[in-house]
C-alpha cells in the first residue's frame, strides 16, 4: 500500500470502533502516526491492534468530548507526543435519536456537550495547534451515528452512493433548498430498501471517507512539492519530526523499563519533578507581580518542556542560538528572543526569514550589525523585533553607557523592516558569586545601571516596553526589581549542583544513570567521565556520600576511603555539576515517571553545529 500520510500525525477521535477504527487504521497503513481517542471508560486495545496488524503506529489518548479542559489537554498531548499535529478526523459522537417524550434534560446536555461542543471544541483547539506550529492540516469531521442511522444527511446519502431518502425535500436550485424533513422513525414503512442494511451503509460510507482521504494525500503531496520549488528555507517541522523517531528508533527499547536497567551513560528527566519545577516558578512569579518569564531554551534544548513552560505561563521563550529558534518555530512555538548578537549571513537569513511568519527578537549592539539585520528583513519581506543589549557587568556582549545605548537605539529606529522593542541585559556574573548578600549587592548594582538605560530612553520619547534580565541566580530578586518586565531563567526546569547551592528550592529533574564499573583503591569509579557530565567536580552521586576524587574522559572517579555498600555492576544516578552543557553532550533524554522508562525525547539541536537547519547553500555565504 502506497504510504501517502508518511511522516504526518493524525488524531482521529471516537476511534475505538465504526468509521472512526477504519479512518484509524487505513490512516495508520498509508504512514500517518495515529493518536486514537478514547473516552476515559473506553479501550483502544483493538484499534492499536489492528493499527500495528496494518503496520502503523498508533498510541492511545484519553479525553471525554464533553470536558473542555480534557479536550485541550488531548490536542496538546498529541502535539507533545508526535511532535505536530496535520490532521484531525473528528468522530466521536453519541446517539440522538431518542423519543422527544423521553429525553431528560440530562440527556440533552449530554448529547450537546458531546456532539456539538465537544466537535467545535476538537477543531478549534487542533487548528490553533496546527498554527502555532506554522505548517497547514486538514480537519475532517465525519460520523458514525450518521452510517448507523442510514446516512440521514442528504449530503452523507448522495456521496455514499445510496440516494435521496423519501423524506428529503426536492432541490429546486437555490442554495439551501434541499432539506430533510422530520421523519418519526429511523427506518421508512416497510423495512430497509434494498442494499441499505448496516454492513452496506458503513462500506459505503468507508469509500467516501477513504476518496477524501486520498483528497487530502494529494493536497499534502502538492504542499511539498510547492516547498520544494519555492525556496531555500528547510522544513523545520520535518527536521523535528526525524529527530524524534530517530532517538525513539535509537533508544525505544528503554520504554518500560526501570532506570536502572538502562544502559549507561543515559541523560534522565523525570517529567513529573520537571513539571513541578515550571509550576512552583510559575506560582511564585504570580505572587511576586507582574513581571513574567521568556525561558531560556539553551538549558533543555527540548520542544517538550518548552511548551510545557508556554502552557504555565511563559511569555514567550528565549534561546542562545537561531538554530534553536529554527527549531522552536518548527514546533509551532512563537515569540522567540534570540538573546544573543548574530552576524553571519546565514544566520541572519533564518532570523529574516523566521520573521516572515514568527515574532522573532534579536540582540544587537551596534548599528552596523543592525543595518545587516534590516537589509535581510527587507529582503524577506518581514520585521525583526530588535532588543538593545546592554553590559551590565559580564564584560562580553553589550552596550557600555546609557548615552551609547541612546544613540544607538535612535539610528535603530531609522532603519526599515525593524520594531525596537527594548532592552536585555544579563547580570550573570552575578552567578560567579556563591555569598548570598555579596551576589544580592552586586544584582541591585546591575539592575539600577539597567534600569536606568530604560530610563534614559522613555526620557527622550523612545518607548521601552521590554526590560529583559535576569538568571536563575539572581531571578527573585530581578524579578521584584521595579521597572523589569521579563526574566529569562531557565535552569529551574531541570536544576545542576552549581546554581542549586544558590537557589535550593527546586528539584533535581535531570541525572545521568552510571555503572559502576570498578572498586579499586577505596575508589567508586564509574563508566561516565567528563565526556559524559559537565563541570564534574561539583557532580554528587544520589543516596551516596563520596566526594569527587577525579574526573577522565570516560571514568567518574569518587573517593571511598571509609568503604562504601556500592559494587562493580551497581546502577547509580549522577547530578551534573552544569547542566545546560551536559545536555549538549546528549542526543536524547529517558523520560521516567517513578522511577520507569515512559518515552524517548530528542534533544535538539544538539552541539553547535546546525544540523541542516541552515539549508542548502548556507555554506557558501560569505562571513
Amino acid at each position: 500500500m502506497e504510504r501517502r500520510f508518511e511522516g504526518k500525525v493524525a488524531l482521529v477521535t471516537g476511534a475505538t470502533n465504526g468509521i472512526g477504527q477504519a479512518t484509524a487504521v487505513r490512516l495508520a497503513a498509508e504512514g500517518a502516526i495515529v493518536a486514537v481517542n478514547q473516552r476515559p471508560t473506553g479501550d483502544p486495545a483493538e484499534t492499536l491492534r489492528r493499527i500495528e496488524e496494518a503496520g502503523g503506529q498508533g498510541f492511545p489518548v484519553i479525553a471525554d468530548m464533553r470536558d473542555p479542559e480534557q479536550v485541550v489537554a488531548m490536542v496538546h498531548a498529541v502535539a507533545e507526543r508526535a511532535g505536530r499535529l496535520d490532521c484531525v478526523v473528528s468522530n466521536a459522537a453519541i446517539n440522538p435519536f431518542m423519543k422527544w417524550d423521553e429525553t431528560s434534560v440530562e440527556d440533552f446536555d449530554c448529547l450537546f456537550e458531546t456532539n456539538v461542543r465537544g466537535t467545535w471544541m476538537v477543531c478549534t483547539e487542533s487548528a490553533k495547534q496546527m498554527i502555532r506550529e506554522g505548517h497547514g492540516g486538514a480537519i475532517c469531521c465525519v460520523s458514525s451515528i450518521s452510517a448507523h442511522v442510514g446516512a440521514r444527511h442528504p449530503g452523507e446519502r448522495r456521496r455514499a452512493g445510496l440516494g435521496p431518502h423519501e423524506h428529503e425535500r426536492a432541490d429546486d436550485g437555490r442554495p439551501g433548498r434541499r432539506e430533510v424533513l422530520h421523519r418519526p422513525h429511523p427506518d421508512p414503512p416497510g423495512g430497509r430498501a434494498s442494499g441499505t442494511r448496516r454492513h452496506d451503509r458503513l462500506r459505503a460510507l468507508r469509500r467516501c471517507q477513504l476518496r477524501d482521504l486520498r483528497d487530502l494525500a494529494g493536497r499534502w503531496r502538492l504542499h511539498r512539492e510547492c516547498r520544494a520549488v519555492g525556496g531555500s528555507m528547510p522544513d523545520y517541522a520535518h527536521i523535528l519530526q526525524a529527530a524524534n523517531e530517530r532517538v525513539r528508533h535509537q533508544y525505544g527499547d528503554a520504554v518500560g523499563r526501570r532506570r536502572d536497567e538502562l544502559i549507561t551513560p543515559a541523560l534522565v528527566l523525570d517529567i513529573d519533578a520537571a513539571q513541578r519545577n515550571i509550576d512552583r516558578m510559575a506560582s511564585e512569579l504570580r505572587q511576586l507581580g507582574p513581571t513574567t518569564i521568556r525561558p531560556h531554551y539553551k538549558t533543555h534544548k527540548s520542544p517538550y518542556l518548552a511548551r510545557r513552560q508556554l502552557q504555565a505561563g511563559a511569555g514567550g521563550l528565549s534561546m542562545a542560538t537561531v538554530w534553536e529558534a529554527a527549531v522552536l518555530a518548527g514546533a509551532g512555538m512563537d515569540d522567540l528572543f534570540v538573546v544573543n548578537t548574530v552576524s553571519h549571513p546565514a544566520k541572519i537569513r533564518m532570523l529574516a526569514e523566521l520573521a516572515r511568519d514568527h515574532r522573532i527578537l534579536v540582540a544587537v549592539d551596534e548599528v552596523p550589525n543592525a543595518a545587516a539585520l534590516s537589509a535581510a528583513a527587507t529582503a524577506a519581506g518581514s520585521t525583526l523585533g530588535i532588543m538593545a543589549e546592554v553590559d551590565t557587568g559580564m564584560d562580553r556582549c553589550g552596550i557600555d553607557t546609557a548615552d551609547e545605548a541612546l544613540a544607538v537605539v535612535r539610528k535603530i529606529m531609522d532603519l526599515p523592516a525593524l520594531r525596537f522593542e527594548g532592552i536585555t541585559g544579563y547580570e550573570g556574573h552575578c552567578s560567579l558569586t556563591p555569598d548570598n548578600e555579596l551576589r544580592h549587592e552586586r544584582q541591585r548594582a546591575a539592575m539600577k545601571f539597567f534600569t536606568g538605560v530604560a530610563e534614559l530612553l522613555e526620557a527622550n520619547g523612545i518607548p521601552c516596553k521590554i526590560r529583559s534580565a535576569g538568571g536563575i541566580a539572581t531571578w527573585r530578586w530581578t524579578a521584584a526589581y521595579p521597572g523589569i518586565t521579563e526574566i529569562q531563567a531557565g535552569t529551574y526546569v531541570v536544576m545542576d549542583n552549581f546554581h542549586g547551592q544558590m537557589v535550593p528550592d527546586f528539584e533535581h529533574s535531570l541525572t545521568i544513570q552510571a555503572t559502576v564499573i570498578s572498586r579499586q583503591s577505596d575508589k567508586v569509579i564509574v563508566d561516565a567521565g567528563n565526556k559524559s557530565v559537565a563541570d564534574p567536580e561539583d557532580v554528587t552521586i544520589v543516596g551516596h556520600d563520596h566526594k569527587v576524587f577525579r574526573f577522565d574522559e570516560e571514568h567518574g572517579i569518587f573517593a571511598a576511603p571509609a568503604g562504601s555498600r556500592l559494587k562493580v555492576g551497581d546502577s547509580v544516578a549522577l547530578v551534573p555539576g552544569y547542566s545546560p552543557s551536559t545536555v549538549n553532550w546528549y542526543d536524547a533524554y529517558h523520560v521516567v515517571q517513578q522511577d520507569v522508562v515512559v518515552d524517548i525525547w530528542p534533544i535538539i539541536p544538539r552541539g553547535p553545529g546546525h544540523h541542516g537547519l541552515a539549508g542548502p547553500g548556507a555554506a557558501h555565504e560569505a562571513g
